[in-house]
């Protein structure tokens, strides 16, 4: 996109002549702009349902460590049940 506005406003060779061109120029930018920011935010949206899995796991985790602890269990049979999970 910045190719693209460099190119038409710096008066190059390639340029909006008429008042048309750069109407219909300045629509396919917003265009891309709008594309870009959906772009963006299906990203985001997938980190956070990324990072809301790893915490849920991690929940489980540090859930299981606590009883494990609370009750007594083994170092051995902590560490099978950790790599169970």
């Amino acid at each position: 996109m910045w190719y693209n506005a460099a190119i038409c406003f710096m008066l190059v060779e390639v340029n909006a002549r008429t008042y048309t061109q750069m109407f219909m120029m300045v629509c396919v930018y917003i265009f891309n702009a709008i594309v870009n920011a959906v772009l963006f935010g299906i990203f985001v949206e997938q980190f956070q349902i990324i990072r809301a899995k790893d915490t849920a796991y991690q929940e489980k985790i540090d859930n299981s460590n606590s009883a494990m602890f609370d009750i007594g269990v083994t170092d051995g049979l902590q560490d099978e049940i950790r790599t169970y999970f």
